[in-house]
């Protein structure tokens, strides 16, 4: 009775089906069309082929909700003749999944999953033997359901929605260089409305800018928006201007006393990280280890990667106390309002060192912080759900929360950092961080914490300071939070600061 339920739960489920999705990953896309070519031509020629069977379950893990895919199970189940459309070769299927198991090494249910269901299509291929056997001498699960259960669902998009967003930008670009040749012409400045769209969608693979170079930063803005009518300029008393230079098109350039890139030879630093949190490939702790990337960097800069000129200015905000203004065919970047705590370290106050300050409930230094946004940082230890509607980033053993909106969250970066953190302290980097805070406390060295933990869970952030709740430290409604290693921000960007 319960087979005959399932069964019924499976020819019933296409009405259910989500036909506009598909796999994120275009190998896996590829694979599963084929696979389904492959699956029916092995069950046509023998509906006892366990590399056909194999197949078809694999397919069915890929996407349960395919009805090709269903419909070739329950014929397989019925001992029924496969109606769906054969073709392809298996051998060459087998060496597209092994292909793809070699970029899941970080997944390796889903790598072992890959690997055996290769070699049950392809007996004879050498490097899915020799896979195999590796993974049978390192004693891994190799059971064919076990396999199925334990490796992670593949992620799916809607292409179509991927394929209209495209379109959209394409749209957008095309009317808005329509849009800047009839500006040139009549002398219309760029709407505002427009100049924050381009904001949006205009992105740089790589962005460097430091305290003394920020007008070439400033200008190469300039230089990438101008020819779409968005001119960026420069008001206050933040930055240092000496000179401007009008250029033949219009577009005005800027010169200050300070280091500037495009007068000497940029520095080049190797960036290296001591590994005293996590464990090597050699299981050696406490060694300086070379990260091996070299870069082209001001000294003391920021290097930005694949953001949007939006993502680039609120970094600015943050790390320069800058902020700016959107008008009718310019940019402005001007002097940011000072705060409540505008004397705080570069990187805000630590967590922990507020934590114990406020823990003694002086009411002086309460009413001090309270209610007040405060700049801060800590190193993220934890994560979790507080409400339906809002999630929170815990520092400092769980002692330090900040509350983030999911309104206001940007769920992946949120789900990448969760897996590093899950990786730092699953490979003992918590368990180091804590030791070598003691010993830096019994022998009163004077290091910064920032400088002996991973910088990837290392937090900046700007928020309003609850107080202390239940002997936690409390902080809500974020202006900003950054990874420094990575200046990811938590929070997505929008208009303004």
């Amino acid at each position: 009775m319960k087979f005959l339920l399932v069964v019924m739960m499976i020819l019933l489920f296409p009405a259910f089906g989500f036909s506009g999705l598909s796999h994120e990953n275009g190998q896996d896309r590829e694979i599963f069309e084929e696979g389904l070519l492959v699956a029916a031509k092995l069950l046509s020629k023998n509906s006892e082929s366990k590399g056909g069977a194999a197949l078809v379950k694999f397919l069915m893990w890929m996407d349960s909700s395919n009805k090709t895919a269903k419909e070739m199970n329950v014929q397989l189940v019925f001992s029924e003749p496969i109606t769906a459309k054969a073709g392809g070769s298996e051998k060459k299927l087998a060496e597209k999944i092994l292909s793809r198991s070699d970029q899941l090494k970080s997944e390796l249910s889903k790598r072992l999953l890959y690997i055996y269901v290769a070699t049950q299509l392809d007996s004879s291929n050498a490097k899915g033997k020799q896979l195999l056997s590796e993974m049978n001498d390192m004693a891994y699960d190799l059971n064919f359901k076990n396999l199925l259960k334990k490796a992670d669902k593949l992620k799916m998009v809607d292409l179509s929605k991927i394929a209209a967003q495209k379109a959209e930008d394409k749209r957008l670009n095309e009317a808005a260089e329509k849009e800047q040749k009839k500006a040139y012409k009549d002398d219309n400045k760029v709407s505002k409305a427009d100049i924050e769209k381009l904001l949006d969608s205009v992105k740089f693979k790589a962005f460097t800018y430091s305290e003394s170079s920020i007008l070439n930063a400033v200008n190469l803005l300039t230089h990438k928006l101008y020819w779409r009518g968005v001119q960026f300029t420069i008001k206050g008393k933040r930055i240092s201007v000496s000179s401007e230079t009008t250029t033949s098109n219009g577009a005005v350039y800027y010169h200050g006393p300070l280091w500037q890139p495009q007068l000497q030879v940029q520095y080049i630093r190797e960036k290296t990280r001591t590994s005293s949190n996590s464990k090597n490939k050699n299981n050696q702790n406490n060694k300086t280890e070379s990260q091996g990337t070299m870069e082209l960097v001001p000294s003391n800069g920021y290097i930005l990667k694949n953001k949007t000129i939006r993502e680039i200015l609120a970094h600015m905000q943050r790390s320069m106390s800058l902020d700016y203004t959107v008008e009718d065919g310019e940019v402005v970047i001007h002097d940011g309002k000072l705060g409540d705590f505008h004397d705080a370290p570069e990187n805000g106050f630590d967590a922990g060192g507020l934590l114990a300050a406020l823990k003694s409930r002086d009411i002086k230094t309460t009413k001090k912080y309270r209610g007040k946004v405060v700049p801060m940082n800590g190193i993220i230890t934890g994560y979790g759900t507080h409400n339906h509607d809002t999630i929170f980033i815990s520092m400092d053993g769980g002692f330090v929360r900040l509350h983030i909106s999911k309104s206001k969250l940007d769920a992946k970066i949120y789900n990448r950092i969760e897996k590093r953190v899950k990786a730092w302290k699953s490979n003992g980097g918590l368990k180091a961080y804590r030791e070598r805070l003691r010993e830096i406390k019994d022998n009163d060295e004077d290091v910064m914490k920032e400088d002996i933990v991973s910088p990837d869970v290392f937090l900046s952030f700007e928020a309003t300071c609850k107080g202390m709740d239940r002997d936690r430290l409390i902080f809500e409604d974020p202006v900003f939070a950054f990874i420094e290693e990575t200046s990811e921000s938590l929070i997505n960007i929008k208009k303004g600061r």
